[in-house]
């Protein structure tokens, strides 16, 4: 199991370095904040979220994007790593660019983000985790147009989030992220998948 683990870790670390789509959003992301400073432009603190959330979901589709398309799923499948694994290691490395992204952003990161919104994002990472892995094993060749639709669905359950107290979101986003994961669980071991790898 341990075994296992390392390997599903060392192995995402790599596509997580070279995911030079991922980079370019986080570059973006970065900067934009600035950009709207420079001009005197008020930046909303929900469009800073949903642009960190648009470089998680960059990152997280090209990743299982690349696990089905190079038999980067096989591998794992044959040392060992399950469902879980692969999706635990693929969250951290979400929550871990997230992190990169707030830290680079830092002075906006204190103004819109707050420790307890902590209890929300990490839910939502993992809800997104899941959410792009459905969304790869649904695409059948349009991934383009499958990750837009995917993106744009989850910014608008973000902007349905920021309708509700920090609670409330930490209470439906941990919602979210069980069903989802559990659906994505379904369709990872489904026969629809298997044929894709």
């Amino acid at each position: 199991m341990k075994n296992a683990i390392s390997i599903t870790f060392k192995k995402e670390a790599f596509d997580f370095i070279h995911n030079y789509k991922s980079w370019v959003a986080v570059a973006v992301v970065v900067v934009l904040p600035y950009f709207f400073t420079y001009f005197n432009r008020e930046f909303e603190g929900i469009f800073f979220i949903c642009f960190i959330l648009m470089a998680v979901c960059q990152y997280l589709y090209d990743s299982y994007l690349t696990d089905t398309t190079t038999k980067g799923m096989v591998f794992f499948r044959n040392s060992g790593a399950s469902f879980t694994h692969i999706i635990m290691v693929k969250t951290l490395y979400a929550v871990l660019l997230s992190v990169i992204i707030l830290l680079l952003d830092f002075p906006y990161t204190m103004v819109y983000f707050t420790l307890i919104d902590i209890l929300w994002f990490l839910p939502l990472v993992a809800a997104i985790a899941a959410t792009m892995q459905l969304a790869t094993v649904f695409a059948r060749g349009a991934e383009i147009a499958s990750a837009l639709i995917t993106t744009c669905i989850i910014f608008g359950g973000v902007f349905l989030l920021f309708t509700l107290s920090t609670l409330m979101r930490a209470g439906v986003t941990m919602a979210a992220a069980i069903i989802l994961v559990r659906l994505a669980y379904r369709s990872f071991n489904s026969l629809r998948y298997r044929t894709q790898l």
